[in-house]
């Protein structure tokens, strides 16, 4: 009986566990509920960057970064007039909220599989950003004033591996390299 037991617990303790001090990155792109906003997410080592990003509709009430710490998978960050909590976190999933303005908006982000990702660029007014999701959804932005946000579009859609990804920014055309999101190195 006592091997039995020492077989069992052995045999719990083989798998690993995820925690929050993963040494590999791990980013999450998904929709924002139904508002037409996309979020990403960067995870590692208990620290996390995330991007909101609306569409035409959403772009200047739902675009903002943030930047926090996790703890058990969850975490939360504000940002504007946004705050975004991450409630559960594993090695292909990301569950959260977006608050704004007393409404909460449900997300529930995955790993890309494909060409999904997400890029920024340090903009002369603010970064500039980037999330794909593997459908093909594509949005971005760049602020072309002071608190004014437009949209960015990729010079070619984004292709699986892609590093570095080329924008053209507003109606201008002038290009801006964005470069995928690191917390290692931006």
């Amino acid at each position: 009986m006592l091997t039995f037991a020492w077989l069992a617990l052995t045999a719990l303790g083989c798998g690993q566990a995820f925690t929050d001090r993963q040494p590999t990155e791990q980013t999450y792109v998904g929709p924002l509920g139904s508002t037409g906003a996309l979020v990403a997410v960067t995870a590692q080592d208990g620290r996390f960057r995330a991007y909101v990003c609306g569409d035409d509709a959403t772009r200047a009430t739902y675009t903002q970064w943030f930047d926090g710490t996790l703890s058990d998978g969850a975490g939360s960050a504000k940002g504007g007039e946004l705050v975004l909590e991450l409630k559960q976190r594993s090695a292909t999933k990301v569950v959260g909220t977006i608050e704004r303005a007393g409404t909460r908006v449900s997300f529930e982000l995955r790993t890309p599989e494909g060409a999904g990702g997400f890029w920024a660029a340090k903009g002369e007014l603010c970064a500039t950003g980037l999330i794909a999701l593997d459908d093909g959804r594509v949005q971005g932005a760049y602020c072309s004033a002071p608190l004014v946000r437009s949209q960015v579009v990729p010079v070619r859609p984004p292709a699986e591996g892609d590093e570095n990804l080329a924008v053209y920014l507003g109606a201008g055309r002038s290009q801006e390299w964005l470069k995928r999101v690191s917390l290692n190195g931006q």
